[in-house]
Order: C-alpha cells, then structure tokens, then sequence
C-alpha cells in the first residue's frame, strides 16, 4: 500500500498544481478537431520516489499516468481526484474535488510489524485561494469520507508562479494541520501494539504536522509535448515529529514524467 501523505503529495503537485503559465500556453495551442469546444485534455505517465510512509527511511519507486482534464473551467479531472471549481470572483477561487487517498501496509517498517494497516478512503477536498499577479495564497483541505475515523488535514500554501520562455515554475512553502484522528491513525501507538513491539505508546493529539516547500514545473518541448516534475523537502514537526514510529522526520519526493496536450 502506498501512504496518504507525500506520495500523494506528489501527485497533487504534478497534477493538481500544474503551472498556471503552463496552462495558458495550452490555452494558445488550436485544440484537436475531435475534443468537444470547451475541453483540454493533457495524458502522459512517469514515476514518483516517495517514502513508504511518514517518517519512513525507505522509498518507494512507482510509474504513474498523468491525466489533467477540464471543461469550461468548472469540472476538473486529475491522476486522483475529480471535482470542480465552484467560484472564480476577482482573484478569489474556491472547489471541491474527490478523491482516494493511499494507505500503510505493517510489512513496510519493522516498527510497524503489529500495527494495524491503513486502507484507502475516499477524501473530500475542498479548497478556496487568492491569486495576485503571480502569488497565490492557497488552503486545501483532506478529510476522509467512507473511513472517517481517519481525520483530516488543512495546509496553507504560498505559491509563486512564473514563465521563463518555454519553462513554466510553481514554487512555495507549506505548512500542515492535522486534527488528533489523523495524527492518531498515522503516528500513533495504541497500548496493545506497544505491549507486543515493545516500544512506548503514543496517543498525540491534533496541531502541526510538517512544514517544507514544493517545486513543479513544465518544460516545454513543442506546443503539445512537455516534461513535467515536481519535488519537496518537508520535516515533520512536533508530535508527528516524536511518534516511536518516526525514523526520520525528513521527508522528500520527487517526481517526472512526459505529457502530450490534445
């Protein structure tokens, strides 16, 4: 099973958060005669390196397709997630999106031998966001839907979008709230795995869990071709920081990948 943090993380910033200058020279390219008017599509597929969880030593290597779908501004189709954009009012946006988050398999950390596994769930993602010329003040949430217990998360982005010629750049710092189920669910130990592992239970409550910054771009090959990528370096802060599941509260991903624009 894959996490529900930073592997998903990854494809939020290759997919989600692809450049706004990388859109708008989609936008100046004719659309294929068979798309219906009002639609852009995008397809590709590449890989991802992301932790095997939060505070995981090991990574993981997995291909991913890339899919960056909308029609008329309003309904979007990304990799995970399937929403729309509800308002756009004078730099001010805000949406709701859904989708499935990944999950914790016990085999991928010893520390994690009798824990209990996280499956996946379906999330809701509502966002609202501020643009100004080339900043963005954005918040995003994730709360799961079909296993609540799970919890949710809020993070605060500050993101700086520009266009060098063909090369089109999101960058910006983030910063995680996660309420007490979440941080429960990924860094806590109950009693009884902490009696069978021998390490100490840990009950954490809600408050930050990481702080870092995200990189993604688009190059630019020919109008329909391009390379995509994104990276970040996050740390996890506080509680999540301190759980006895947490090797190493460094986290990094990255990710690459070729797309054709219809």
């Amino acid at each position: 099973m894959r996490t529900a943090c930073l592997p998903a993380l990854a494809l939020v910033t290759l997919a989600l958060l692809t450049p706004w200058a990388a859109r708008a020279q989609m936008a100046e390219t004719a659309p294929s005669a068979w798309l219906p008017d009002g639609l852009s599509l995008s397809l590709g597929g590449g890989a991802n390196l992301t932790p095997a969880y939060p505070g995981a030593v090991r990574y993981h290597v997995q291909g991913l397709p890339f899919v960056d779908a909308s029609y008329r501004g309003s309904l979007f189709v990304t990799d995970s997630t399937l929403g729309m954009n509800l308002m756009h009012l004078h730099g001010l946006s805000a949406g709701l999106g859904f989708g499935l988050s990944g999950g914790r398999d016990h085999t991928d950390d010893a520390l994690l031998r009798d824990t209990p596994d996280i499956g996946r769930t379906l999330q809701a993602l509502p966002y609202i966001a501020y643009t100004m010329g080339e900043f963005e003040i954005r918040l995003r949430a994730a709360q799961a839907v079909t296993q609540a217990g799970q919890g949710g998360r809020l993070r605060a982005s500050l993101l700086w979008r520009h266009r060098f010629n063909r090369l089109a750049l999101t960058l910006g710092p983030e910063l995680t709230y996660a309420d007490r189920d979440y941080m429960r669910t990924w860094f806590g130990v109950s009693d009884a795995t902490a009696s069978a592992e021998h390490i100490r239970a840990y009950h954490p409550g809600g408050g930050l869990e990481d702080a870092g910054v995200e990189l993604s771009g688009r190059y630019f090959l020919t109008d329909r071709w391009s390379i995509i990528f994104s990276t970040g370096l996050h740390g996890l802060l506080h509680q999540a920081s301190v759980s006895p599941i947490v090797r190493t509260a460094i986290q990094l991903h990255a990710g690459a990948g070729v797309a054709y624009h219809f």
